[in-house]
């Protein structure tokens, strides 16, 4: 598992053991900056998979049930937003598969939910949010779906920040593409949801006054010195690189779509243009703003990537349906269809159950992290050197698989090292026989 995601686990871990607050959750002993709390994100994400620990008990594979609802979630919100194109053409209802398969396939997709990034439950909030906002486009007179879609915007903003907040662009993109309003009313309607937003803040900060403190540290202390001052690696300093590199077998099999499309002189194959075109640009509105951040991590955009596998689906369907047609009038394949839901039921069982009480990354950390837990009881504090306090993938499975919280500024009964990078520690401590291998676990002399 990826180190934010088992950084993310380790604190919501601790928030359901009491370990903390909702507004003032705990990563570590100085939460990473010298923080009062832990304030890399904001605090939905952690509070909801922190009540799966509370509901369902304290595991780590209580992660991966968390991974198969959300989505699960994410395939449903999808099709929902499918349907709501299939009302103009109700022979989309018989291909409401194709977007789920195309997003799916897209690698970075699939990584993140693996795993299990913060992104996967932003995505629940926005694309409940743009299915309101999009109903609101087929029914300018539904203002309520305006209200609704900003409740959940303002849902994807307390769990990962700023990233959630591009839905909010939807109803100008709808009046820029359908031109069916006025300008003037679709600035109008687009400020309702933005409302909403603040009003929300503003009751929650009435309400729960803890709550200032620690949105302002989040969004002013953490946020906009990151979107300033973040440190960037060469495979991550342009997302329009990472964006074409994602979408590049959607890209490519369009392409070849459009060149039999006029060989074969198929004609109506941009029935669906004004739909795409309005798909495609609230996903680039999902994108491009965080070419501003200093960080520009590929998983960051995984949000957008629903919205461009719905418009690739209506953009191929014209050209593929025929074809489509013919296989799913064949007796079998229907029969296929129609088994198709249990058979990757059974496929999903079988490979948690396989994989069950296996690491897919970080194995001798987790390894070693197991083997200190065998001397050290739960909840201890040891202290560690600085090689190990900033080693997180190491430090998140000592706090997240067994509560051992390492210590980088005081000398306390238990120390523990780097062999390949630390000195052996002064007279004062003895080695520990822990059969450590990459690491090494040392006592303090009794007097010293």
């Amino acid at each position: 598992m990826f180190m934010d995601a088992v950084q993310y686990c380790a604190v919501a871990r601790n928030l359901s053991d009491g370990y903390g607050t909702f507004w003032n959750p705990q990563f570590n002993l100085y939460n990473i900056h010298n923080l009062p709390a832990f304030s890399e994100q904001p605090p939905l994400g952690f509070g909801i998979l922190a009540l799966f620990y509370k509901i369902f008990g304290d595991s780590i594979y209580i992660e991966r049930l968390y991974i198969v609802i959300c989505l699960f979630i994410n395939m449903f919100l999808i099709l929902k937003i499918w349907q709501l194109f299939a009302k103009q053409n109700h022979i989309l209802l018989n291909y409401n598969w194709l977007p789920i398969i195309i997003w799916i396939t897209v690698p970075i997709v699939f990584w993140t939910y693996r795993n299990n990034m913060l992104e996967n439950t932003m995505s629940i909030f926005i694309l409940s949010a743009a299915y309101y906002f999009i109903s609101w486009i087929n029914n300018a007179k539904n203002i309520f779906a305006l209200v609704v879609g900003g409740i959940f915007i303002y849902l994807a903003l307390l769990t990962k920040g700023l990233p959630g907040l591009f839905p909010l662009a939807i109803p100008v993109i709808g009046f820029l593409v359908y031109r069916n309003t006025t300008l003037i009313k679709a600035i109008f309607y687009a400020t309702i949801p933005l409302i909403t937003i603040v009003a929300c803040l503003g009751i929650t900060v009435l309400i729960i006054p803890e709550s200032a403190v620690s949105l302002k540290r989040y969004f002013i202390d953490r946020a906009l010195l990151r979107i300033q001052n973040g440190d960037t690696t060469a495979t991550e300093t342009n997302i329009l690189i990472s964006l074409l590199t994602q979408l590049a077998a959607p890209i490519i099999i369009s392409i070849l779509l459009v060149w039999h499309a006029k060989r074969k002189h198929i004609t109506g194959y941009l029935i669906n243009k004004k739909e795409v075109a309005f798909l495609f640009l609230i996903g680039l509105c999902g994108s491009l703003p965080v070419l501003i951040s200093g960080v520009q991590k590929q998983f960051y955009i995984t949000p957008a990537y629903p919205f461009f596998a719905i418009g690739f689906a209506l953009f191929w369907l014209p050209i593929i349906q025929p074809g489509l047609n013919k296989l799913i009038n064949n007796q079998k394949l229907r029969n296929f269809k129609l088994a198709l839901p249990t058979i990757l039921f059974i496929v999903l069982i079988t490979l948690l159950i396989v994989n069950f009480g296996k690491s897919s990354r970080g194995k001798i950390d987790i390894a070693e992290a197991q083997k200190i837990a065998a001397i050290l009881p739960e909840n201890s504090i040891v202290s560690s050197t600085p090689t190990i306090h900033s080693n997180w993938n190491f430090h998140c499975y000592l706090i997240r698989n067994h509560k051992i919280y390492p210590d980088v500024k005081n000398k306390l009964e238990y120390l523990i090292i780097d062999t390949r990078r630390d000195n052996i520690p002064d007279t004062n401590y003895v080695e520990v026989d822990a059969g450590l291998v990459q690491y090494a676990m040392y006592k303090k002399v009794k007097g010293a």
